[in-house]
């Protein structure tokens, strides 16, 4: 039997760790009582579903959470929640909804974050720089958003990262002529459909941009 709505009551158990209710044809809105009991929730996946509204303010008790999955939903808003206490974040994936308004700066205060990913909303404004201080960034998506301007040069200095998508935006301005050195780990990046100038930067172990 299919799930029709997020029970808010299974986080009355102390006890759990782990949520996955990927693919059920969910309807309504993330419960505001998530984390209330379950203080030691670490993995949550409600992907898939046809879930609506915004992400719930309560989502900041969750300071176990490590990884965080809610793309191909109806979700809506600003990412306007302090992440401050989710400091365990290393995976949070947000593609494939309908979030608007700003990239959070505030993302980038998370050291032990590995993947973001933003795809397929209608994020507006400038890639945040405080993008670049996430030591442990392995794959960056924020591909067919409405962000604009430059690409913050910090970003070419994220040391570990493997993956870097921006292609379907309104960024512009010239790419650093040499890729590899700040990025000696890059496998692969996407930055097509935007407005650079000059030539992008060829690297080796990248596959076509």
């Amino acid at each position: 039997m299919r799930l029709r709505e997020v029970p808010s009551t299974i986080f009355n158990i102390s006890s759990l760790v782990e949520l996955d209710v990927t693919y059920n044809k969910i309807s309504g809105s993330i419960p505001e009582d998530i984390c209330k009991q379950s203080a030691k929730l670490q993995f949550v996946s409600l992907v898939g579903n046809q879930l609506q509204g915004e992400i719930p303010s309560a989502l900041t008790r969750c300071q176990a959470l490590q990884e965080l999955y809610l793309f191909s939903n109806k979700l809506t808003g600003n990412i306007q929640i302090d992440f401050c206490n989710l400091t365990m974040l290393q995976a949070l994936v947000l593609a494939r909804n309908l979030f608007t308004g700003t990239v959070p700066p505030s993302l980038g205060n998370f050291s032990s974050l590995r993947v973001i990913d933003l795809d397929d909303n209608s994020f507006l404004g400038k890639m945040p720089s405080e993008l670049g201080l996430l030591p442990s960034l392995i794959e960056c998506y924020l591909s067919f958003n409405k962000l604009k301007g430059e690409v913050p040069l910090s970003i070419f200095n994220i040391s570990r990262l493997q993956i870097l998508h921006l292609a379907g935006n309104e960024l512009f301005g010239n790419l650093p002529s040499s890729i590899d050195k700040g990025l000696p780990t890059l496998e692969y990046r996407s930055l097509a459909v935007n407005q650079f100038s000059g030539s992008i930067p060829t690297q080796s172990q990248t596959s076509p941009s």
